[in-house]
């Protein structure tokens, strides 16, 4: 007797590209955050002495020293992005991948993944673009996203 459920092929693919899509945006979105902190003065002072001088000229100080109201804001709106991302992210694709084991309808799951990847992706760029309300229903799509996978797993 087999304990390896049957996996739907298209339900497998899109969890996957759902993942990688994930780790880019992901990728992405740390590169921004990177930039921004660096314009910032956000880096420690010892990574002057590194990689840093080649990407600004801006002292770095850990953001200790005095900085420009709008790149602490900035800042703080990046750091938020990623907070958010490692407090969703990894529950999600962690149903994704539970949901094709558990073999529930394979086109709910594709819908579902599908939903939740389109709303993390529309959540980072409403956050960064000061998109309240459109930030609101990307994050609270995923939500439901995440438990329709759970539901149809």
């Amino acid at each position: 007797m087999s304990v390896i459920p049957s996996i739907d092929l298209g339900a497998l693919r899109v969890t996957a590209i759902g993942s990688a899509v994930l780790f880019a945006r992901f990728l992405g979105v740390a590169t921004c955050e990177l930039f921004v902190k660096l314009e910032g003065g956000q880096h420690p002072p010892e990574d002057h002495n590194g990689v840093v001088p080649y990407l600004t000229d801006k002292k770095q100080s850990l953001g200790v020293e005095s900085v420009e109201k709008t790149k602490s804001e900035t800042v703080a709106r990046w750091n938020r992005i990623i907070l958010n991302d490692l407090e969703n992210i990894p529950f999600g694709v962690t149903m994704m991948w539970a949901g094709l084991i558990c073999a529930g309808d394979p086109k709910v799951h594709q819908y579902a993944v599908g939903a939740f990847v389109a709303s993390r992706v529309i959540y980072s760029f409403a956050y960064a673009l000061k998109f309240s309300k459109t930030r609101t229903f990307a994050w609270a799509s995923g939500v439901v996203a995440v438990g329709t996978i759970i539901g149809n797993a």
